[in-house]
């Protein structure tokens, strides 16, 4: 999902995906050509693939020959749902402070 201000500032865009992370610390092929055309078709700097399990640590790169970025982010479903919503909420800043960044 992107969105956008009132002042049209682009903010970055999440795919969440309800499967396991494939391992070795990188979504599929598929996934990350996903998001990359996500960023592309609606002109983003930053895209964030969200994976319902993950055994890797959280991971970033940049797209070759272009300004995107795309990370990789592990969430833990078997949380309690106040600790769930409090890792989203650390994510939505999170990414929010780096496209600030990159502007």
């Amino acid at each position: 999902m992107s969105c956008t201000s009132s002042t049209d500032d682009r903010w970055p865009v999440f795919d969440a995906k309800y499967k396991i992370e494939p391992g070795a610390g990188k979504p599929t092929n598929a996934d990350l050509y996903q998001m990359l055309a996500y960023c592309t078709a609606l002109n983003l700097r930053s895209g964030w693939i969200l994976y319902a399990q993950g055994t890797e640590p959280a991971t970033t790169w940049r797209v070759r020959n272009t300004n995107t970025t795309i990370s990789y982010r592990p969430l833990n479903l078997r949380q309690p749902p106040e600790q769930l919503l409090k890792d989203v909420n650390h994510l939505a800043d999170l990414a929010m402070r780096e496209d600030a960044v990159s502007a």
